[in-house]
């Protein structure tokens, strides 16, 4: 995608854990995959478990060489770049969430 198509910005994955990616691959091959493909955020909604497989797939990929430290850099600046450039709310008075956090049930 960003040599393709030369998209330098953001990139955000749909939840890894639906059937449309996870049937065909492991958990740790879907997240060395989706840095390979150039996401910077990988979303794994459900289980704890998915998660820590995913997050040690990436990480034995950059002890193995197969990632370099220096794209696990680049997805960093683009995220801290984002959250510091953004015009988000950065923080939450707990007050404020505590009265609103439930209303919609």
């Amino acid at each position: 995608m960003r040599k393709q198509l030369g998209y330098n910005g953001l990139v955000v994955t749909d939840d890894l854990e639906m059937g449309a990616v996870s049937k065909y691959f492991t958990y740790e091959e879907l997240g060395v995959r989706a840095v390979e493909a150039g996401a910077d955020v990988l979303l794994v909604c459900h289980t704890l478990d998915s998660q820590e497989k995913m997050y040690n797939g990436i990480l034995q990929a950059v002890k193995d060489g197969k990632i370099s430290e220096k794209r696990i850099d680049e997805s960093v600046k683009r995220i801290l770049t984002h959250k510091l450039t953004s015009d988000i709310q950065l923080h939450v008075d707990p007050e404020t969430a505590k009265n609103v956090v439930g209303k919609n049930k």
